[in-house]
C-alpha cells in the first residue's frame, strides 16, 4: 500500500510539472535571457523585506528591459554583496558589470521560515515557496521565481490577449509594489493538493535545474 501510495504520489507530481512547463502564458521559449538579475546579499538570513522591494524598485526603473527579462523567464543570479547591504540589479547578459557579482556557493542549508519573521501581509494572494530544505541561495531563487509569477499572472489578467505587453507587465509590477501579497512556506504535497483543487493555481517549475538544493517544484501563486 505504501508503494502504491508513493506512485500515486509521484504520478500527481509528475502531471503537476507537465502541466506547469507546457503553460508558458505567453513567455517565450528562450535558452538565453538577455538580462540576468543579480540578488546580492551581505548576510546567509538578508532580509528579504529589503531584498523585495530593491527588486521592485530596479524593475520599475528600467520597464522596458524588465519586460524582457520576464518574457525569458526572469533569470537570476544569487550573489555575495560587494558593500555593506543587500541589493538587486539588472543587467544585460554577458554585460562586464557582472563578473563583479561572485555566485554564493554553499551547501549549509536554512530553514526559509526564518525569513518570514516580520515580512508584511499584503492584498492580491498567497505566494507559497517549497518548504523541502534548501540552501539561502536555492531558497531566494525559489522566492523571486514566485514573485515574478505573481507579477506576471497579473501582467496576463490585464492582458486581452494571451501574452502580455510591456503597458500590462508595467500596471502589474505598480499592482504588487502598492498592494502586496502574503508569503509563506508549504510542504510539497499540498502545493500539488492546491493545483489539483483549483487548476488556475500558478506552480512555477525549476527549468534548469541547475542549483541540485532548488525542488523542481518551486512553489505556488495561490489567489
Amino acid at each position: 500500500m505504501k508503494q502504491e501510495k508513493e506512485l500515486i504520489n509521484q504520478s500527481a507530481k509528475d502531471l503537476v510539472i507537465r502541466e506547469s512547463f507546457a503553460d508558458k502564458k505567453g513567455r517565450v521559449e528562450s535558452t538565453v535571457n538577455p538580462f540576468t538579475c543579480y540578488i546580492s546579499i551581505n548576510s546567509p538570513t538578508p532580509d528579504l523585506k529589503i531584498l523585495t522591494a530593491s527588486m521592485l524598485d530596479v524593475l520599475l526603473d528600467d520597464i522596458s528591459n524588465a519586460y524582457v527579462w520576464a518574457l525569458n523567464w526572469d533569470k537570476s543570479i544569487v550573489s555575495v554583496s560587494s558593500g555593506p547591504g543587500s541589493f538587486c540589479s539588472l543587467l544585460p547578459t554577458g554585460d562586464k558589470r557582472g563578473k563583479g557579482f561572485v555566485p554564493v556557493s554553499t551547501t549549509r542549508t536554512i530553514d526559509g521560515s526564518e525569513l518570514l519573521i516580520g515580512f508584511p501581509q499584503g492584498k492580491l494572494g498567497f505566494l507559497v515557496v517549497n518548504d523541502q530544505p534548501q540552501t539561502i541561495d536555492g531558497f531566494l531563487i525559489s522566492y523571486f521565481h514566485i514573485v515574478n509569477e505573481l507579477i506576471w499572472d497579473l501582467a496576463l489578467a490585464k492582458s486581452v490577449t494571451k501574452k502580455p505587453s510591456k503597458i500590462n507587465y508595467s500596471d502589474a509590477l505598480n499592482q504588487v509594489a502598492n498592494e502586496g501579497f502574503v508569503f509563506c512556506t508549504m510542504p510539497e504535497a499540498e502545493i500539488i493538493a492546491a493545483k489539483q483543487n483549483r487548476p488556475e493555481t500558478s506552480v512555477r517549475v525549476y527549468g534548469s535545474q541547475v542549483n541540485k538544493f532548488v525542488p523542481q517544484i518551486l512553489g505556488a501563486v495561490i489567489r
